[in-house]
């Protein structure tokens, strides 16, 4: 398996590890009331905390497929793409929205860097802090008001 091929199953899995973290509060409901954060109800989808979160997982997504297209990995690139189309079905945030996130995920891969100490590749770790970060905060408080 080629370094490419490696990062991109690498950050599949940090995507899984982080959708689970998410839904983590999902765990503690009994089991007959668990559900995807996609199938709420309409109304709940649109709150405000909802359409943060909508947006932030967008830009995880779609920072995931990008990387995922330069380790040359069509088939992880396609399902970060679907993922990041599924929450923007959801989202009521303009389009300028995204279309800044996006620049921002771009931003995000070029200009930081990570290590560890087991050396090898770490892109995936960028999404992970852009997912965390004040810059994404900053821009979802810029386009996502408290109604």
């Amino acid at each position: 398996m080629n370094s490419r091929a490696f990062f991109a199953t690498i950050l599949c899995a940090a995507g899984m590890v982080t959708a689970g973290a998410v839904h983590a509060a999902d765990a503690a409901k009994p089991a007959g009331q668990m559900q995807s954060f996609t199938q709420l109800p309409e109304q709940e989808l649109k709150s405000y905390d909802n359409q943060i979160k909508l947006f932030k997982y967008w830009t995880l997504a779609r920072c995931g497929a990008t990387l995922s297209k330069q380790a040359g990995s069509t088939a992880l690139e396609e399902d970060w793409s679907n993922t990041a189309a599924a929450y923007l079905e959801y989202s009521t945030v303009p389009l300028e929205a995204n279309e800044a996130a996006q620049a921002l995920v771009e931003q995000f891969l070029k200009t930081t860097t990570r290590s560890g100490s087991t050396g090898g590749s770490y892109e995936s770790m960028k999404c992970i802090d852009l997912f965390n970060s004040s810059e994404l905060d900053a821009l979802a408080g810029k386009y996502i008001k408290k109604q």
